[in-house]
């Protein structure tokens, strides 16, 4: 069996409770999820960036890295096919070894980069989700911002479209797509659906 010790969890960690259990429905296992601690506009960078809890609510398995944003809780953790684990985290998407060491990261700020090999930028604005591809390559959603003519607005909207980019472990972007060259800028839902096509 595998095994291997991560580091000592935050003092502040409040104790979990698991208040139903049906162990004849439980897939058993390892729920993760991402923790956050707030007090005021302040995060405690002290909690783990992802923990991992047995079916009885007892931690198991966390990760951290002083050097992330604890800011945003929206983390994702997905168990891959070669039992990695790939990081969903505000600045992009990484991947790690179950003891934590990194096999790769694509970020999405240039200016992240370690300038090691196996850390490339992911070409453009990251947004929430991400997958591997068999290729190996990461397909990824993103946003870009253009300024959109509305004439129910009288003038020029700043306007957020979504973007898939196909980025190869070196870096190169393989294939994109732009929401703007297939949809509508302004009859999308919201405040510039009044906009009739």
């Amino acid at each position: 069996s595998l095994s291997f010790t991560t580091e000592a969890l935050s003092q502040t960690l409040p104790p979990i409770t698991i208040s139903t259990h049906d162990p004849d429905r439980s897939a058993g296992g390892v729920t993760f999820f991402g923790a956050q601690q707030r007090t005021q506009d302040q995060v405690d960078p002290t909690w783990p960036l992802f923990l991992g809890v047995d079916i009885t609510g007892v931690p198991v398995w966390s990760y951290q890295d002083l050097t992330l944003s604890h800011d945003v809780v929206a983390r994702d953790l997905t168990r891959l096919d070669d039992g990695n684990y790939l990081l969903r985290l505000e600045e992009g998407v990484r991947i790690i070894t179950p003891a934590g060491e990194l096999v790769h990261e694509w970020l999405a700020q240039e200016g992240q980069l370690s300038g090691e090999a196996n850390s490339v930028w992911l070409g453009g604005e990251y947004h929430h989700d991400a997958i591997v591809l068999p290729s190996g390559n990461l397909l990824a959603i993103g946003r870009e911002e253009r300024e959109v003519e509305v004439p129910s607005l009288g003038g020029v909207a700043l306007v957020r479209g979504d973007t898939l980019r196909e980025v190869s472990p070196l870096g190169e972007q393989v294939w994109s797509w732009s929401g703007f060259d297939t949809l509508g800028e302004i009859v999308l839902p919201g405040p510039l659906s009044s906009e009739p096509k």
